[in-house]
């Protein structure tokens, strides 16, 4: 793999400098695939290497923690970065956030954890103690190699699709869901995707943000979302927005180390969403 070589060529040196790779790499490919599939095609990339360190080093162990925690990270990167990003999209529909504003704002962030995760790694973890330098992959075979016209293929409908979503979103097919079918149907199309693929997706994850979304609407249209916010009213008005932003982050902390982030996200995003709005009123108003 051309990914795979480069980034051994690059940072084979420095076995710290691998690790920020990998974890740079992570992020990158979560801002075009899930970071629910990103794991799976950085470990494909890396894989080999990991094989390759001695049995005494903790070095394979960081490489994996590092990927871990860069594909969490790098859910944060886009709207289709994670399935919560889709949802908060959807609950702030009335902002018309696009796909760059949101990156613009992402970048800084996740660039500013990612390298205190990797400084954390190194300090805590310590796994390069004892190496010199990334091991050189064996056992790489040219059988299962891609067509190259399909790789061009790939790579020129995923340009395409990157560039629309970046472009203001009433200019040629309107929300980021519609262009995201552009790579679905040239993909199962043309045959590089086959009905085991289509099988494959995760489906009960696509039925699960669509109940999401219902119980958002339902919340909605029933007032609870109203009821819920307004009983914060008093606090509110007597709190400063800051405050309030620092009270909701530790709630959502708290939640989201016991439930799934996607099932909070459903949950709250829709309450935060009511309850920021009721603050910049009363900000506002003062």
């Amino acid at each position: 793999m051309c990914i795979r070589d480069r980034l051994h060529t690059l940072t084979a040196h420095s076995p710290r400098l691998y690790l920020l790779g990998v974890m740079v790499l992570s992020c990158v490919v979560c801002i075009f695939v899930s970071n629910v599939a990103s794991p799976l095609l950085v470990l494909g990339v890396i894989h080999s290497t990991l094989w390759e360190f001695p049995q005494d080093t903790t070095a394979p162990q960081a490489i994996l923690l590092g990927l871990a925690f860069a594909c969490n990270l790098g859910g944060m990167l886009s709207p289709i970065a994670s399935p919560q990003n889709a949802v908060a999209m959807h609950v702030l529909g009335f902002s018309k956030i696009s796909f760059v504003k949101w990156v613009a704002l992402a970048v800084p962030i996740v660039l500013v954890t990612l390298i205190g995760a990797w400084l954390i790694i190194l300090w805590v973890w310590k796994p390069f103690e004892h190496v010199q330098y990334i091991p050189l992959q064996h056992g790489l075979h040219a059988a299962n190699s891609v067509p190259k016209s399909h790789v061009y293929f790939v790579c020129v409908v995923s340009a395409v699709t990157i560039i629309l979503w970046c472009l203001p979103p009433d200019l040629f097919f309107g929300d980021t869901g519609i262009i995201a079918l552009i790579p679905i149907v040239c993909f199962f199309g043309v045959g590089i995707l086959k009905k085991d693929d289509f099988n494959s997706l995760s489906w009960h994850l696509m039925f699960l943000l669509a109940g999401g979304n219902m119980l958002g609407v339902c919340a909605k249209d029933s007032k609870m979302l109203d009821l819920l916010a307004g009983s914060l009213q008093d606090r509110l008005q007597t709190e400063p927005p800051y405050a309030t932003l620092l009270v909701i982050l530790l709630i959502v902390c708290f939640i989201t180390t016991f439930v799934s982030h996607t099932v909070a996200a459903m949950i709250l995003l829709p309450i935060i969403a009511k309850i920021g709005t009721m603050t910049v009123s009363y900000t506002h108003l003062t």
